[in-house]
């Protein structure tokens, strides 16, 4: 089962390989995850890749395992100082042919992390056009820059506004091709109650769309239930 191209994916695509940044929202369920990890898996078989796939965890993540996974994906040699990984790694990014995109996924994570936002503002602001960034997220990542306490990030909303994206999962209408696609001997009224059952409401725009995540689920029961391999 593919995922079905949309537009905001392609301006993003064509936004940070030029060296910019921005941040992508998805709500749950969109494929945003799977989209970004499978561009990234892509862009590692070339010579010199384009695209690096950072996911931070609930528990955060410190400046120096942001850059250690970067230096890694880009094949940046090892240090035990943190000012040697960032220089070899400017380093790297300078060196280039052409730029690279980090994108940073489930970065509302480090919403409490301001040291390895800062860092990651600092690599991409000395990396120059070297460096696009895509902060991605769910809907927390929409405020994740904006003014609190001592922290304003107005440096950070000077870049990252540069584009916002925002990815919903399958249409209604995508969500019944997939079905079809994959159960073709479905009855439509199973077909109507099939996507009845996987479709959620975004907590931000307030549309509808068909949580991907709930519908593969949905649709290996059902090939289960009527003994499909």
């Amino acid at each position: 089962m593919k995922a079905t191209p949309r537009a905001p994916w392609i301006k993003c695509w064509i936004h940070i390989r030029r060296g910019r940044w921005g941040t992508l929202y998805g709500p749950a369920g969109a494929q945003k995850t799977f989209l970004l990890e499978y561009r990234a898996a892509e862009a590692a078989r070339d010579p010199e890749p384009w695209l690096v796939y950072i996911r931070t965890s609930p528990s955060g993540m410190s400046p120096s395992v942001l850059l250690g996974r970067i230096s890694q994906a880009l094949g940046v040699p090892y240090s035990y100082s943190v000012d040697d990984i960032r220089q070899n790694l400017l380093h790297a990014l300078r060196q280039r042919k052409s730029p690279v995109a980090v994108a940073l996924n489930e970065a509302q994570h480090l919403f409490s992390r301001v040291d390895t936002l800062e860092t990651l503002r600092e690599i991409g602001d000395l990396a120059r056009v070297r460096m696009g960034i895509l902060v991605a997220g769910n809907e927390a990542v929409l405020r994740l820059f904006d003014p609190r306490r001592n922290v304003h990030f107005e440096q950070w909303r000077s870049r990252i506004q540069q584009l916002e994206e925002c990815v919903l999962g399958p249409s209604r209408a995508e969500g019944r091709q997939m079905v079809l696609g994959e159960l073709p001997g479905l009855s439509p009224g199973k077909v109507e109650a099939v996507l009845d059952s996987c479709e959620v409401k975004d907590p931000e725009s307030r549309k509808t769309y068909v949580n991907a995540r709930r519908l593969f689920n949905t649709l290996r029961d059902v090939r289960d239930m009527k003994g499909v391999n």
